[in-house]
């Protein structure tokens, strides 16, 4: 029978800690989060499908922050804050900007409710190198079956 380090418990503790210590360390911006959006509507708001991409805006006089639908996510843009849920009416829960997806942050000034400085920031990020990999391989492909 093996008998197990007496270093063994003080690896597993070292561990449970690694985590809180990094945590203690970084500030939490999403702590001063003020309170997300909380809407009671009766229905579903209306949505308007942005051109040429797979984002919707909320399109409703009974919303009055910037909206948006991508993919099973809703975000929302109040007061210089992203929110995200998984439902229209929420529960909605602060998020950073960078976890914002670069196809909401696109649309056209004239979509958003409020013209808002929001964009450069998050748009001066760099495109990672295998996405632009990826999109010329598929735009290849597209050509190329174009051309036969």
């Amino acid at each position: 029978m093996r008998r197990a380090s007496p270093l063994f418990p003080a690896l597993i503790l070292a561990g449970s800690l690694a985590p809180t210590a990094l945590l203690a360390a970084e500030p939490n911006r999403l702590a001063d989060a003020p309170p997300a959006p909380n809407y009671r509507l009766p229905s579903s708001p209306q949505l308007a499908m942005v051109a040429a991409s797979q984002v919707y805006v909320v399109d409703d006089a009974r919303v009055s922050d910037d909206e948006f639908r991508y993919g099973v996510f809703w975000y929302v843009y109040r007061d210089g804050w992203w929110y995200r849920a998984r439902h229209w009416n929420g529960p909605f829960a602060a998020i950073e900007p960078r976890d914002v997806p670069r196809a909401i942050i696109t649309v056209p000034p004239s979509r958003w409710k409020h013209l808002t400085p929001v964009a450069p920031e998050l748009t001066a990020r760099a495109t990672p190198a295998w996405v632009t990999e990826k999109e010329k391989r598929i735009h290849r492909s597209r050509y190329a079956t174009r051309l036969r």
